[in-house]
This record gives structure tokens, C-alpha cells and sequence, in this order.
């Protein structure tokens, strides 16, 4: 696993998630985090059950990850739900949808060659188009202050193309 930003500012923890048991807590108190899994992929679905109930910001799912300023993303907030991509730090979006999370809520984000969707409990919320972004790790970034609780976070590959 790789770590861009500022991981001081990150403390991880298991938390009491009720009936899902015991799960992981990412409490961040600095600037932002990305944690990439240095697995390489090329079309692929994330899945995560998330509560963002305590946390103000943005938690991302990162894909096609080059280095800290230059990814695709699905970031998930309070507010909103978006898709994009970080170019030399700058962020582009391709969709930005109004989105009020409440509890867990289970995320899904896909990028499919040149189609990236969002889901929340199963019902899409965002659907952007952009370039393809070939084969790169996934990951996820935090970008604000509180505690994301997170139940697991799952990578399927949808097309083939993992490089071991």
C-alpha cells in the first residue's frame, strides 16, 4: 500500500458498527490522505458500506492512480456526489449530482473504460463519461475532519487486466 499526504494526521480504529459488528474507523484531523492498494487495474467495481455521519468532507475512491495529483475519482459527501478526475491537482468533474446520505449507506463506484457510475444501496446517482484511463491501482482519500467508518472495501475486476 502506498500513502500520499498526510498520514500523521490519520488515526485508524475499530469502532462498534452495530449490527455489522466491529469496523474500521479512519479518523482524520489534518489535510488530506489517499491510501492506494498497489494492485493495478484496468476496468473495475468498488464496493464499500460507508457512514459518513461524522466526518465533514469528502471520501473518495480513487482508480487509475498515477501519484497524489493525478487520479479519477467518486467522491461521496454530505451534500453531493461526484465524478472525475484530478489532473496535476486540478479537478475536473464529468457529473456532480446532490446527494443526502444518512447511516450506512452502500457505495459502489465503477469505471469502465470510458463510463464511470455511481452508486448508493443500489441506485445509480452519477454516470460520467471521460477518457479512458488504462490500467492503474485503486484506492481511497479522505479530505476533511471527523471519522469515516467503513465496513470493508471490495475491487472486482470487471474486465480482466489485473497485472500481478
Amino acid at each position: 500500500m502506498t500513502v500520499y499526504g498526510d498520514a500523521d494526521g490519520l488515526v485508524t480504529s475499530l469502532q462498534d458498527g452495530g449490527e455489522r459488528g466491529d469496523v474500521l474507523a479512519l479518523t482524520l484531523s489534518g489535510d488530506p490522505v489517499m491510501l492506494v492498494f498497489d494492485h493495478p487495474m484496468m476496468s473495475v467495481q468498488i464496493d464499500a458500506p460507508i457512514n459518513l455521519d461524522a466526518f465533514d468532507g469528502t471520501f473518495m475512491i480513487t482508480t487509475h492512480v498515477e501519484d497524489e495529483d493525478n487520479y479519477y475519482f467518486t467522491s461521496f459527501s454530505k451534500e453531493s456526489v461526484r465524478q472525475g478526475m484530478s489532473e496535476s491537482g486540478d479537478l475536473i468533474l464529468m457529473d456532480d449530482q446532490p446527494y443526502s446520505p444518512a447511516g450506512w449507506v452502500s457505495y459502489r463506484a465503477v469505471a469502465d473504460q470510458t463510463h464511470f457510475r455511481a452508486y448508493a444501496d443500489q441506485q445509480m446517482i452519477a454516470h460520467g463519461h471521460g477518457d479512458d484511463g488504462g490500467m492503474g491501482p485503486v484506492g481511497i482519500r479522505l479530505n476533511g475532519n471527523g471519522t469515516v467508518l467503513i465496513d470493508y472495501v471490495q475491487t472486482v475486476s470487471l474486465r480482466g487486466g489485473m497485472d500481478h
